[in-house]
């Protein structure tokens, strides 16, 4: 390579040889690692540009900082009526001690303003079905017993 500087003395610089070896390449030093040290306040991380350091009021003509919206606050949730969970089980289980457990709950519901008058509704509604079939089972066991008992009797052995 040649240096584009001309000599103090007028003369041009000579060329690199030829046959002089090729320089390696280096790598970049690394930057030293902070040890906490080092840092003081003056060298700490400065907050972004446009905003007071933490703590500190805006300058004067300045817009605050921006907050974060505050959260909406709800209502506790309302406790679902126990009676309403026992008349929807025992609608499935044993339909006649749902059914009064549906009504009653239902009636509480309306009085202390509980949650649960859907389930109150479907265990009522499960208690008369389940009613209801075992009222056409028995009727109907009764009329085949009837009509048995009633082919037995005329015929002979």
């Amino acid at each position: 390579m040649t240096d584009p500087t001309p000599d103090p003395a007028g003369s041009t610089p000579e060329p690199a040889a030829a046959d002089a070896p090729a320089a390696a390449p280096t790598e970049a030093p690394q930057p030293a690692r902070a040890t906490g040290a080092e840092l003081t306040p003056a060298t700490a991380a400065a907050p972004p540009p446009g905003h007071p350091p933490p703590g500190y009021d805006p300058a004067p003509g300045q817009p605050p900082p921006p907050y974060p919206y505050p959260y909406a606050v709800y209502p506790p949730p309302r406790p679902t009526s126990t009676m309403a969970i026992l008349a929807l089980v025992f609608g499935v289980v044993f339909a006649p001690v749902g059914i009064v457990l549906g009504h009653v709950a239902r009636r509480q519901i309306r009085e202390r303003g509980e949650d649960g008058d859907t389930l109150a509704l479907v265990g009522l509604i499960i208690g008369y079905v389940q009613t209801g079939l075992l009222v056409l089972f028995c009727v109907g066991y009764a009329v085949f017993f009837v009509l048995f008992m009633g082919i037995m009797a005329s015929s002979t052995w």
